[in-house]
């Protein structure tokens, strides 16, 4: 009988670029609109290096899943931190839809 090992592999991605890095009036804004200072969003640039890493997983994925490894359970796990979801929202959409 053929042991099969279970074979896991890891992506561990950053959020894209955050507001507050790029603005430095930022947090006062954030105060007058009632943002939470502590929970920057994404800037423009932001989103397109998650579009852009949510491209590139997944298309590591699909050469995996193309090369006979079983990729059918695959786990995003992210901070709730805001510039974090709405990275990890554009790269669930691009692998998974």
């Amino acid at each position: 009988m053929e042991d099969k090992a279970e074979r896991r592999l890891l992506f561990i991605v950053r959020h894209g670029e955050r507001q507050d890095e790029v603005e430095e009036d930022w947090e006062a804004i954030a105060q007058k609109t009632g943002e939470r200072i502590f929970d920057p969003p994404l800037t423009e640039t932001g989103k397109l290096q998650a579009i852009r890493t949510g491209e590139r997983l997944a298309k590591e994925i699909g050469a995996l899943a193309s090369s006979g490894i079983d990729v059918n359970t695959v786990a995003l796990l992210s901070s709730p931190f805001k510039r974090c979801m709405q990275t990890g929202t554009v790269k669930y959409y691009l692998i998974f839809c």
